[in-house]
């Protein structure tokens, strides 16, 4: 057997997993997570510097405090089971997602065909030339 086509396998730390997962679902930064749990665990929004020294010792052990492993696990949860609201933990509503341009050009000849068989049909008198 070669060694050569063995490939390590590295494995993330599970709190850099669920962090970043946390943050992917709330659409926000690492830090930002920090913030959030901070605020969820003692009911008030913290001071940055609050935050910086357990969000630094994140960085170099790849472990965080146990209100941060918390406030992911309960976010993860409602992901899971479609119930997570951005809006519950001070974030803005996500943005409306856009019509793409084929249906809106589709609804709009729809909204021109009815518009003219309902003048043509309904409206007494009236005839094409």
């Amino acid at each position: 057997m070669l060694l050569a086509n063995r490939v390590p396998q590295v494995r993330e730390a599970p709190d850099v997993v669920a962090v970043a997962a946390a943050a992917r679902l709330l659409d926000v930064g690492i830090f930002k997570v920090f913030m959030l749990a901070y605020e969820h665990w003692h009911g008030e929004r913290p001071a940055e510097r609050l935050v910086e020294r357990p969000f630094v010792h994140f960085l170099k052990t790849e472990t965080c405090p146990s209100y941060v492993r918390h406030f992911t696990r309960l976010v993860r949860l409602q992901g899971e089971r479609g119930r997570l609201d951005r809006t519950e933990y001070g974030l803005p509503a996500p943005a409306p997602e856009t019509v793409p341009p084929t249906v809106l050009r589709n609804w709009t000849l729809a909204l021109y065909a009815a518009t003219l068989s309902t003048i043509f049909f309904v409206v007494p008198g009236f005839h094409i030339v």
